[in-house]
C-alpha cells in the first residue's frame, strides 16, 4: 500500500511540473531552460503552433472554410501532442493524473474511464 502513495504522489508531481512548464513556455519563454532553448522548434510557441497547421510558401496558417488546415492527418486532435511542447507535456500531465487515479482505485481499466472524462470534459467546452 505504501507504494502506491509513493507512486502517486510521484505521478502527481510529476503532472504538475509538467503544468508549470506550460505555463512557463506560454508566458515566460524568456525564462525557460537552455535545453528547451536549443530545441526552440518544438518547445517555443511563437515557432512550435507551424508543426500543427499548415502553412503557405510565406510560412502563413492555411485557412479553408474559414477554419486553420492541420498540418498532417489528427495533428489538430489525436497526434497533437506530438506536434510541440505544450501539448506534449499537457498530454504527460493528462496521463499522470489518470493513471494515478486508476492506482488509487485499485482498479486498472479505470483509467480509461477517466480518460474518457478528459476527453468529454474538454470536447464540451473547447470550440
Amino acid at each position: 500500500m505504501e507504494i502506491n502513495v509513493i507512486v502517486i504522489g510521484a505521478l502527481f508531481l510529476l503532472a504538475w511540473a509538467c503544468n508549470g512548464m506550460m505555463d512557463r513556455i506560454q508566458f515566460h519563454w524568456d525564462t525557460a531552460p537552455q535545453w528547451m532553448k536549443k530545441l526552440d522548434w518544438f518547445f517555443n510557441p511563437e515557432k512550435s503552433w507551424i508543426r500543427k497547421w499548415k502553412v503557405d510558401s510565406k510560412s502563413k496558417p492555411v485557412y479553408k472554410d474559414g477554419k486553420l488546415v492541420p498540418r498532417f492527418f489528427l495533428s489538430d486532435t489525436l497526434l497533437v501532442s506530438f506536434t510541440d511542447g505544450w501539448h506534449l507535456l499537457k498530454w504527460i500531465m493528462t496521463e499522470s493524473i489518470c493513471i494515478a487515479l486508476a492506482i488509487a482505485t485499485g482498479v486498472w481499466w479505470y483509467y480509461f474511464i477517466f480518460r474518457t472524462i478528459v476527453i468529454i470534459g474538454f470536447r464540451l467546452t473547447y470550440r
